[in-house]
């Protein structure tokens, strides 16, 4: 159970947790010390918003629970002028450690000597805090400045009030330049007249804003004292990765209180937080102590150091053993106590990018897999205990070239490590946060990936191809049609042909046997091409000419003994009345075309609320039957795949971008666009003429990388919400192939359905 917190013991428990969380982040690295001064307002308007000395009572809490190794302390009052609370041994000013408990000690002293009184000059104090940490502060330590007031800057006179700013504007330079965050809490006490101390407009809070803002720290602000408490736990989760854990606990018909405490693996040192709701703190003779082992731990004193403020008391534990702890505390019914768990850590994280096998470096179009290890003392740990503490694993991908369009990916567990990949869209840097959470804390880092564009091997001509000539129903082939190509790299070549007369020849390529045939269909000429293209996206393109000639008319034979029978020619006629009647049959069956659907332009256009991708299409003939069409979809001008100018126009994209352009272009970077890309390179399409509406029907379309039944009209739809449909439609005798893409996306909870419209 736990009652409500008197504001001096909310406040003083919540500036502990602030720093004592920051301690546990530098801790990520051991050799790292915490510098850190405290920013104390003492003008004469504390003797009214702070009668009671809460903020005072509250930092000396602080240092008790701030850890004793690594963190060093430096306080600073201010009124018109700042002072600095903490000297060496010499008198002058430093940075106190406290690793001695008589530091501590000392520090708390210098506190009580403060006194309210005169005008806030805060710019000032700000200036003597950086000036501080720029002499006195180790050169690799962390580096961090609190600013607590309850007014804003009242000094006389303009030359004062001139100063002040330029020292504040000083002051924040310094730390954006040196890391340093400033971590600002106001308290906007209302006067007895009724105004505000932080101004009637909120003047100051905005000041408070300005400075965290521009230093990468955090300010908040508030009216009642009591609330103080929960402003700073806000600011200690957010910022310093750790998380301070109330602790419930029974009360006992003999009037005492009960409190089970788990401490967690690998904790450096261990603060737990006793308030007792009253006018003083519990005394030591009143708390009780038990380790997980059931022994009395107070009475031992070996790593245990035991501090009491005027209303809290905290117990430090070094190097705690892991396991459930026993608190007592005797001659309280538990009303106003409050028990809190504050655990540091010498635990960090390591990230590192996985280069798939095989691969030289990290490349577009590829995964990326990123993995991240716990470490302690900069080793890698292997307990698997500890891993299995984490509740929560994941990481924000951000592309440098886009930032609007960073993306979550998880870390799945793996073993002592946890892992999870992306693929990159394009080239270029993406940054990676990763972040790992428990119940005690939370641990991030940040890594960069920079991929680069995949080497492709250029695709070049090995040597010409031949013209090709033949007779009228005659036949040839030619064998080993990619040894006309030479590459530089190893992978699959696609073979694409395509011609601008049909009537003149058939003309088709087998992968399996890689062989060219032309069969001649009528007389004429006819010129044509093969188009060879690899998975990185180059292109080669060969053209050559096939030429048929109707057959050679034979020479009439002398009359006489040689001579051919009367019936001989009227046989010939026959036959020849026969072929051309089973050619006519052929032509009005089920024909085969294979060969490239050129493509003169491609472009994205997009209004307001929807996109389209337009193509329009070279001649490919006048089609009147069923068809197989065996196809790649090429731009005439320059032999590129439909992939690759979707690819091209999508990256022709400004920056001003409406929701259909920005929904697109995710949808393309996604693996359903990406799958869809990959289709259009390559196609085979079966279907059917419907001669009275003059179009024709898809049945299906097959390619190399998935197998779709087909629907009506042709159009499928894959698993991964995204299709294609495909369809030939007959206008003056041309015929234009329609490329259909449609994808949903969901965007704030609602659906959009992108489609291209028929062309």
């Amino acid at each position: 159970m736990s009652k409500k917190t008197p504001a001096i013991l909310a406040l003083a428990g919540l500036l502990a947790f602030f720093f004592a969380a920051y301690s546990s982040a530098a801790a990520i690295n051991e050799s790292d010390l915490l510098d850190v001064i405290i920013v104390l307002d003492a003008s004469g308007s504390m003797r009214d918003s702070d009668p009671d000395r809460i903020t005072i009572e509250a930092v000396k809490s602080l240092i008790s629970m701030m850890p004793a190794k690594d963190c060093r302390v430096g306080i600073v009052s201010f009124n018109v002028k700042p002072k600095v609370r903490t000297q060496d041994s010499q008198g002058k000013d430093a940075l106190i450690g406290l690793k001695n408990p008589s530091d501590a000690d000392y520090i708390k002293q210098q506190l009580d000597r403060i006194e309210y009184m005169d005008d806030t000059g805060i710019g000032n104090a700000l200036y003597k805090a950086c000036e501080m940490l720029n002499s006195l502060a180790h050169i690799n330590s962390r580096k961090a400045i609190i600013l607590f007031t309850d007014g804003l800057d009242d000094l006389k006179g303009n030359n004062a009030i001139r100063q002040s700013i330029e020292n504040e504007q000083n002051a924040i330079s310094w730390a954006k330049e040196n890391g340093c965050p400033v971590y600002c809490v106001g308290l906007d006490f209302e006067n007895p007249d009724g105004s505000f101390s932080l101004g009637e407009n909120g003047e100051g809070i905005t000041k408070l804003n300005s400075i965290s803002d521009a230093t990468g720290g955090l300010a908040r602000a508030t009216t009642d004292i009591q609330k103080i408490e929960d402003l700073f736990i806000e600011m200690l989760a957010d910022i310093f990765s750790i998380y301070y854990n109330d602790v419930e606990f029974s009360s006992t018909d003999s009037g005492s209180c009960i409190a089970k405490i788990n401490i967690n693996k690998n904790v450096n040192e261990a603060n737990i937080r006793i308030g007792s709701g009253e006018a003083r703190s519990l005394r030591r003779e009143d708390i009780e102590l038990y380790g997980p082992d059931g022994k009395p731990a107070l009475e031992n004193g070996a790593g245990i150091r035991f501090d009491s403020d005027k209303v809290s008391s905290n117990i430090k534990l070094a190097l705690p053993e892991a396991g459930e702890w026993t608190l007592v505390l005797n001659g309280t019914n538990g009303d106003g106590v409050k028990i809190g768990l504050l655990e540091h850590y010498y635990l960090g994280i390591k990230s590192e990018i996985i280069i798939p096998e095989g691969d030289a470096a990290l490349y577009s179009g590829s995964t990326v897999t990123v993995k991240t290890y716990l470490t302690s003392k900069g080793e890698i740990i292997t307990d698997g205990d500890v891993y299995d503490a984490v509740e929560s694993a994941g990481a924000l991908v951000t592309p440098a070239s886009s930032p609007e369009a960073s993306f979550k990916i998880d870390l799945k567990r793996e073993g002592n490590s946890f892992t999870g990949s992306f693929i990159p869209e394009k080239s270029g840097k993406y940054e990676i946060e990763i972040n790992l959470s428990t119940s005690s804390f939370y641990r991030t880092d940040s890594i960069a990936a920079e991929c680069e564009d995949r080497p492709g091997d250029s695709l070049e001509m090995e040597k010409s191809f031949p013209d090709i000539e033949l007779e009228t129903g005659g036949q040839k082939s030619i064998e080993g049609v990619l040894s006309y190509v030479r590459r530089e790299q190893s992978g699959a070549v696609h073979v694409g042909i395509s011609q601008n007369d049909q009537n003149c020849a058939k003309i088709e390529y087998d992968s399996s046997s890689d062989t060219l045939t032309v069969e001649g269909l009528g007389a004429g000429e006819t010129v044509a091409a093969i188009t060879f293209s690899d998975e990185y996206g180059n292109t080669l393109r060969l053209s050559f000419t096939v030429r048929v000639s109707e057959p050679a008319v034979p020479e009439k034979k002398p009359a006489g003994p040689l001579a051919e029978p009367g019936w001989i020619p009227y046989a010939s006629a026959a036959a020849a009345a026969i072929a051309i009647t089973a050619y006519i049959l052929y032509r009005n069956g089920r024909k085969e075309i294979k060969g490239n659907i050129l493509l003169n332009a491609i472009s994205l256009v997009y209004g307001e609320t929807n996109a389209k991708i337009q193509a329009v299409y070279d001649e490919f003939g006048d089609i009147q039957e069923d068809f197989v069409l065996n196809t790649g979809i090429f731009r005439d001008k320059d032999d590129q795949n439909l992939a690759c100018l979707l690819t091209e126009a999508l990256e022709r994209l400004d920056g001003s971008e409406n929701p259909a352009q920005k929904s697109i272009r995710e949808f393309f970077g996604s693996q359903a666009g990406q799958k869809m890309l990959k289709i259009a390179k390559t196609v085979r399409m079966e279907g059917s003429y419907k001669g009275s509406k003059g179009i024709w029907f898809v049945n299906s379309v097959k390619n190399k990388f998935v197998t779709i039944n087909g629907k009506s009209s042709g159009r499928f739809n894959l698993d991964i919400d995204s299709g294609v449909e495909f369809k030939l439609s007959d206008q003056s005798s041309r015929a234009f192939l329609t490329v259909r893409l449609e994808y949903k996306t969901i965007i704030r909870h609602w659906t959009r359905t992108i489609v291209t419209p028929d062309f």
